[in-house]
């Protein structure tokens, strides 16, 4: 069935991958007001936290950057997997402190905490090809918007759900009804069990976007934004969601979308014109 492709391999291997692992980890210092970066040899597939303390998000027009922040002081040791287009598991033990030695890390191809993984790395895509496909569902007239959330005069909505081939296309819609800007603090995809649960990193799996198109550091007041994130295809089965959170900074109307699997199975096809 479909649903045991996609986002189960990364699932599995993680876990093969962390049951066989040999070796010390990278060990990453991680701060409440400091932004931590490590540059990877190539762009990154996807993104395991081992607890919600963790914040990360990839550099825009990057995807081999990846920024890290701790989301409160002083927490327990926790553990953080990367995996990257060349097949590469990369491991870190992270840590908080509140002056790290080292904000900037670059990881290349070879270091002693990477592992290579078979079968699960995805073709290489096209950069234009990706912009113009992200061009034409910013200009569809006709989406359905199928779900939303708001808190605070800001509303988050999905407002319809693409593919073309490999990728699914994910058209994303700010808009700013009160008389104060909105600045974005952070952005970030991952697929959760549905149920209510505490959260272990066996329940939550960090999703990376492949492009992304569109998004704005403000939502300047009484105006909207369409953002277009492509990612690559993947279904999840009906006990899990697809999850979007989008984080005010130094605010508090911070918004939580939720898509199920119902929605992913009504992407519309993209046609070529």
């Amino acid at each position: 069935m479909q649903f045991k492709k996609g986002i189960w391999f990364l699932v599995s291997w993680l876990f093969m991958v962390a049951a066989h692992a040999q070796g010390s980890e990278t060990i990453l210092q991680l701060a409440f007001n400091k932004t931590s970066t490590v540059i990877f040899n190539t762009g990154i597939l996807a993104v395991d936290r081992g607890s919600r303390d963790v914040m990360a998000q990839r550099v825009k027009g990057m995807e081999n950057v990846l920024q890290l922040k701790a989301s409160r002081r002083g927490f327990p040791e926790t553990n953080l997997t990367v995996i990257t287009r060349d097949g590469q598991v990369h491991e870190f033990a992270v840590n908080y402190s509140p002056d790290p030695p080292k904000l900037i890390m670059e990881i290349n191809a070879g270091q002693s905490n990477d592992k290579a993984i078979s079968g699960i790395v995805s073709e290489n895509f096209s950069a234009s090809e990706l912009r113009t496909n992200a061009g034409k569902i910013v200009n569809d007239d006709a989406v359905r918007y199928m779900t939303s959330v708001h808190r605070n005069a800001m509303w988050l909505s999905l407002e319809d759900v693409y593919v073309d081939k490999n990728v699914i296309y994910y058209r994303i819609g700010l808009t700013n009804n009160s008389s104060i800007n909105y600045d974005v603090g952070y952005t970030r995809w991952s697929v959760r069990d549905r149920r209510t649960a505490k959260r272990t990193a066996s329940q939550e799996i960090g999703v990376v976007p492949v492009y992304v198109h569109g998004d704005n550091p403000v939502i300047a007041a009484k105006t909207e934004c369409t953002v277009v994130y492509a990612m690559e295809k993947f279904t999840i089965p009906n006990t899990k969601m697809l999850v979007l959170e989008v984080q005010e900074k130094n605010g508090g109307r911070n918004l939580q979308l939720r898509i199920n699997s119902r929605k992913l199975m009504r992407a519309k096809i993209i046609t070529p014109r």
